[in-house]
Formats: structure tokens, C-alpha cells, sequence
């Protein structure tokens, strides 16, 4: 996926997962935030010169279901350069159980690990409880709430649901809408998010509309487009 930001801000974000039989369901993902070239001033303001500063991570996954269980974890390895470059690595666990036909539970810890150091100064990672639960009230229609507690803000609470419609036999037409208390993408104002899909039976189209948050301005909304492969 390639997503253009504003002014020269763009995210990249790619993955594979690669079901081996019984033992389950591995898989590895890189993504990309690049911030554009900036330039350098000195104490009096003279430019210099220009660098680019960027984040990435990388990761490898596994996931298994165990009876009414299913399990999963991601070990990364986390990047953020601005002059300096500063590294971590990280662990993300998860469990997810359904609970008969229409409820499912999930529980994760997301950003388990050792800190982001830029030459002498260290900062912890960003860890996250989230727990969740999704409620199919049909077939076709779905609603989701969940919980997210940080190590570094309030705990945020979001809530959304997703409605399918066939058309034909082959395509269906799915949107979705939600709702979240996090400000850390609006910069203060409560995020919204929605969206429409477009189903095929071997692939489908993503068109999804989100606010972001411009580093110290102000935000504003910008379209994603993904084409995501589907097994028959």
C-alpha cells in the first residue's frame, strides 16, 4: 500500500502471510513513514544542509488456531531516524476466542520491549493493552468495541460496525462506519472514521477515508486505496 500525505510526507506499508498446513500461519510485513527532506538551521539561522527523517519497522509473524482460540505474535524491529538513528525491538501478543456463533473476544499487548535511544536520551515504546469484541447482529452486519489502555496517555474507547450487501453472486458492497475518543491522529478533535468496499470473489477494492493529524498544524482527511489479493 502507498498512501501521499501532505507536502512530501508518504507511508508504504507491504506484507506476506503464508498459511503451512497444521502449523499454522506465518508471516512478515515492513512499513515505511518517510517525512520528506528538511533543512538544517544552526543557532542563528542560517540553513545548512538538508537530511530526511524517517521511521520504519519490520516484522515477523505466527498465528495458530487452537480450538475455539486463536493466537498470534509479532516480533519487530523498530527504526526512527531524524539526524541520528535510534533502534528497538518489540513484541506484540494476542488471543482471540469466539464465544458460540456471534460473539468474538481479543485480547492484546502491543509494543512489549526496549527502549528508542538518540545518542544519550531514552524513550520507552508506546505499550498498549487493547481489549475488544466484535457482535454479529447478522450475517451481513457486524459492530465492534474496544478499549485501549497506553502506557503514555488516558485509556480511549472506539466503537464502529461494517454491513455487507451481495450484489450478484460474485461482488459484494460492504461499508463502515466508526468512532473512537483517541485524539492522537486530530489533534484534539474526537476521530471518525468510514469507509466502502468493494468486494469481488478473488480480490477486492479498499477506498477509506481517515482524518490525520499534520505534525503541529492541523488535520485533515485523506483517501487510502488499497487492492488486496483474496482466495476464492
Amino acid at each position: 500500500m502507498h498512501a501521499s500525505l501532505l507536502d512530501e510526507i508518504s507511508y508504504e506499508w507491504a506484507a506476506y502471510a503464508q498459511p503451512v498446513g497444521k502449523l499454522g500461519v506465518f508471516g512478515v510485513g515492513v512499513q515505511y513513514l518517510s517525512y520528506g527532506s528538511l533543512t538544517k538551521f544552526d543557532e542563528n539561522g542560517i540553513s545548512g544542509d538538508t537530511f530526511i527523517p524517517a521511521d520504519m519497522a519490520a516484522s515477523l509473524s505466527y498465528a495458530k488456531n487452537i480450538g475455539s482460540f486463536g493466537l498470534g505474535i509479532n516480533l519487530k524491529y523498530i527504526s526512527s531516524k531524524i539526524v541520528n538513528t535510534a533502534t528497538a525491538y518489540a513484541a506484540d501478543i494476542g488471543v482471540q476466542h469466539k464465544l458460540g456463533d456471534k460473539l468474538t473476544l481479543g485480547l492484546a499487548v502491543q509494543n512489549m520491549g526496549s527502549k528508542m535511544k538518540f545518542i544519550s536520551d531514552e524513550d520507552s515504546l508506546p505499550m498498549n493493552i487493547k481489549l475488544g469484541g466484535a457482535y454479529a447482529i447478522k450475517d451481513n452486519w457486524i459492530a465492534a468495541l474496544d478499549i485501549n489502555s497506553p502506557n503514555d496517555d488516558d485509556i480511549t474507547f472506539g466503537a464502529g460496525t461494517e454491513y455487507v450487501r451481495p450484489i450478484g453472486d460474485k461482488m459484494w458492497l460492504a461499508g463502515r462506519l466508526g468512532y473512537t475518543t483517541s485524539d492522537r491522529d486530530t489533534g484534539g478533535l474526537k476521530r471518525r472514521d468510514r469507509g466502502a468496499w468493494l468486494h469481488l470473489r478473488r480480490i477486492h477494492d479498499r477506498l477509506r477515508v481517515r482524518p490525520v493529524r499534520r505534525p503541529g498544524l492541523y488535520s485533515e482527511n485523506i483517501i487510502v486505496y488499497q487492492v488486496i489479493k483474496r482466495n476464492k
